[in-house]
């Protein structure tokens, strides 16, 4: 309620330490984790639901376009979607075994995933289908941010930046000042990019 300025401790009941967390509302909002967790806040994160994900995997990062649509990926290449706000969840089979680690869209229909060993995914039809690219590295990508259908940023192992500017046809990579692993990106357009390790 003070914008950041002072935080507090919460206890949440969580059974696994989150590794992803969306909101689309500030009262409602989604948390995943280890062994298929997904949990549902509707009061701002006083209380959380556990969901039915129907997946073991460990699940790395969630977002959500409105209140009832919502992807989530993971190990092994899992991506699960639902359409009902997380009541129930249905994977999608793209016959992928490496780990996906960050999920981005840039609108309600196109999305990038990113993983390990470089993969890169990309979806135009808002995650019922995906499709791999050519990363161009092997190194493990941390994160992805999508600015607009054609523009975005991913980053990984030490200190690899890749940018594509026509929706994944090449990626490429990025002068940086750094060797260490970047684990966050903030990505809007244009000439400013925060990226975070």
């Amino acid at each position: 309620s003070n914008g950041g300025i002072v935080w507090l401790k919460q206890e949440t009941g969580i059974p696994e330490d989150p590794t992803g967390v969306w909101f689309v509302s500030p009262k409602l909002g989604w948390v995943v984790g280890a062994r298929g967790t997904i949990m549902r806040t509707e009061d701002g994160g006083e209380t959380w639901e556990g969901q039915p994900s129907k997946s073991r995997a460990w699940l790395e990062d969630v977002i959500f376009f409105d209140a009832k649509r919502g992807v989530v990926v993971g190990s092994g290449g899992t991506i699960i979607r639902t359409e009902d706000g997380g009541d129930s969840w249905k994977q999608i089979d793209i016959n992928l075994k490496e780990w996906l680690y960050s999920i981005a869209f840039a609108d309600n229909k196109t999305g990038y995933a990113v993983g390990e060993k470089g993969i890169i995914l990309r979806t135009d039809d808002g995650g019922l289908k995906w499709k791999d690219q050519e990363s161009g590295v092997s190194s493990n990508l941390f994160a992805v941010s999508g600015a607009s259908r054609d523009d975005a940023m991913a980053a990984g192992d030490h200190g690899l930046v890749l940018a594509t500017k026509d929706g994944g046809v090449a990626w490429a990579s990025q002068p940086t000042i750094t060797s260490t692993s970047l684990f966050a990106v903030a990505y809007h357009g244009g000439s400013d990019t925060w990226i975070a390790g």
